[in-house]
Parts: C-alpha cells; structure tokens; sequence
C-alpha cells in the first residue's frame, strides 16, 4: 500500500554468485526430492508435491534481503484480489479506510444482520495476499459468510526506513473492523487472520479488552461480542519459544525470516533511529500478545476462539501458551488445535498452491462450518 520508493539495490559480486549457487541448489534439491518421495514413498512424506514446495520455500528463505530484493515484487493484495475475482467472475467492491488502508469485499455486499468474514492475511508484514484468496473464499463459503478481506500498508524493506510499521496496521485494522460492524452486528461478525494477520487478530481482541490510545474505540454495548475469532499459527510473542530450534529442520519458516521481518516491522528507538529490542517489545501488549500482563484477556467480547497451528512449525510453542491462555483468561469458549506434522500456516499454502488439504485445514474448515 506505501508509495514510498525505496534506492535500487547493486549487489556485489559475492552476492550474485550466492544467489546463483541459491538457483542451482533450488533446481538440484527439487529434482532430487521429486525423485526420492516419487521413487520410495517414504513413510513420512507428506506427498512429492508438497515436499518440492518445502524445498523451494526453504531455499528462498536462506536468500539474504538484498539478494532478495532483486527479484520482482509481486502484485499488491488489491491487484492480487482483482485479478482473482476476474478470473472467477465474482464481484468485488473496495472502501477506502482513514489511513491509506482499503477493505475489499469479495461477492455481494451483504445484508443487514448477515454473516460477514473479515480476513487479515499474514506474510511477515511484508509480503502482500497473493495465495490467500482459495483460502479466504472457502472460509467464507465453508461459514456462509460475506468475505471482507483488509488490505493494509505493508513494512518497509530496510531496518531504517519509517514508513509502515507498528502500529500503522494495527490502526487500520481497527477500522477495518469497525467499518465491518456498520455492515452487521457483532454476533455475526468472525475475524481469522495467518500468522502476521493472526498477530494483527490479537492486537484487535487485547484493544476490544483494553482500548489502546494509538487506535480508535471499537464501541460494543456490554450485552454485544464478536461471534468469533480464528487464529491460524498466529505470531504472538517477541520471546522466541524452544520450537524455533526444535522445529528448524521441519518448517520452512525460520528464526532468521522472522527476525528479518520484525526488524521491518518494529518501531524505530528514538534515541537510537533503530528498531526497538526484542525486550523492548514485549513489554508491548500489541507487540507482543503472549507477554502481556496476567489476566489481559479477562472477559473478552467475543463468543468463541479458536487457535490452530503446527506441531512442526516454529511457532508450535508460542501458538500452543497463547492458545491455553486464552482458555484461561478469556471467559470465551476456545478451542486450541495442534495438527501433527503441519508447518507454518499450512492450510495457506495447501489451498492457495493446490496442495492436498491436510490437517489443519479441515480443522480450520470444521469449525467455520460450525457456525451455519
């Protein structure tokens, strides 16, 4: 969503051939896993097509930023939206949100006191929602709902630029939701949000919780709750549990990525011009969900919760304390899934790449169904 324009990059001559000896390595090991996993069908292979989509996510993910910012940018959330909706002949409308922000909604617009499905997508921060819409369209299908999706401004590509960082979406997901809840009443609203988008889900309930002066109010009447909220291997702490290492040779997902996105994402230190310690930020409720003060999310307005992530992704260890706190402290009915083997938002990437759907989305798909 910025417009701000940042210097091209030249990389060195060390830095080209590492991002040469990078393709090379993408197309060796992708032809040498296609032929393992279709030749002798290990008993833990998760199919030769998802196990050649690992290897590529994974060799991506070890390019450093510069080598990576060679390649071309994707399209934005919005044209990714538009593109998908032309192919598939499904009407789309766009309202534009205070703060260089937009809420696209995807099919009719809906009816007074009809469901609506407002989806954050993840991506770091940085990435915008060019796989999301299979996924997104079949939760709102799956939960018979109208499907609003937010496009908000995506983090800056250098540690030092000050364009798009916190709390920039959090305040416009604020008004995405407050926006949502002209449309229908909160009982009928569902909110989910991957990883990134499940963090910016967390700022959203800690704000219903404890209004944060750095957003508008999101004005519910005591009697009123949210209908639900699904987070899907959400980012919730600046503290880096255990699986970060225990999960490293399993998820493509690493603690350099996500060190590298947070550096984006952070605010920049006013005496230093650098972004903020992770110390710093978990003092931050927002920042940092999982390290909030006991009982943050005491009496929580919203009606049911549901936490899902994988036993082989990173997160595995922050999703799981934050899901049972939630069980502890919300007063809400939660629901807290571990599905075996899964990586990082799996579900994401199964349906926006044609994967074959694993444990994680049908969980996912089982309990939006439970709201028809």
């Amino acid at each position: 969503m910025s417009s701000e324009k940042y210097p091209a990059v030249k990389l060195t001559f060390g830095e080209k051939v590492g991002a040469a000896k990078a393709i090379v390595a993408i197309v060796l090991q992708a032809a040498s896993t296609a032929l393992y996993h279709g030749l002798f069908r290990p008993s833990a292979s998760r199919g030769v097509k998802k196990e050649v989509v690992m290897v590529l996510l994974t060799i991506f993910g070890k390019l450093s930023p510069r080598q990576k910012s060679i390649i071309p940018r994707p399209p934005s959330t919005g044209d990714s939206i538009r593109s998908y909706c032309k192919k598939h002949t499904i009407e789309l409308s766009t309202t534009e949100l205070p703060g260089n922000a937009s809420v696209h909604i995807i099919g009719p617009s809906p009816s007074p006191n009809s469901r609506v499905l407002l989806y954050l997508h993840g991506g770091g921060y940085h990435h915008p929602a060019t796989a999301h819409m299979p996924i997104c369209t079949l939760l709102a299908k799956t939960s018979n709902s109208t499907l609003c999706m937010l496009e908000y401004t995506l983090s800056p590509s250098s540690p030092t630029y000050t364009d798009g960082r916190f709390p920039t979406q959090f305040q416009q997901a604020v008004h995405a939701l407050k926006y949502v809840l002209t449309l229908t009443s909160p009982e009928n609203v569902i909110i989910a949000g991957d990883s990134a988008g499940g963090h910016l889900l967390a700022d959203l309930l800690s704000h219903l919780c404890h209004p944060d002066p750095r957003a508008p109010t999101i004005d519910l009447k005591p009697s009123e709750n949210i209908g639900g909220m699904c987070f899907i291997s959400p980012f919730c702490s600046f503290r880096y549990g255990e699986s970060y290492s225990r999960n490293s040779k399993k998820d493509f997902l690493s603690l350099s990525q996500v060190e590298e996105f947070n550096s984006y994402f952070k605010p920049l230190s006013s005496t230093s011009g650098h972004p903020i310690t992770n110390e710093e930020a978990r003092k931050d409720p927002l920042l940092s969900p999982l390290t909030a003060p006991p009982d943050w999310h005491s009496s929580a307005p919203v009606k049911r919760i549901q936490v899902v992530y994988g036993t082989g992704e990173i997160f595995e260890d922050d999703c799981k304390a934050f899901g049972e706190r939630l069980k502890r402290e919300s007063g809400s009915d939660v629901d807290v899934v571990a599905c075996e083997g899964d990586v990082h938002a799996a579900c994401v990437l199964e349906e926006g790449m044609g994967l074959e759907r694993g444990e994680m989305g049908r969980v996912v798909l089982r309990w939006m169904g439970s709201f028809v």
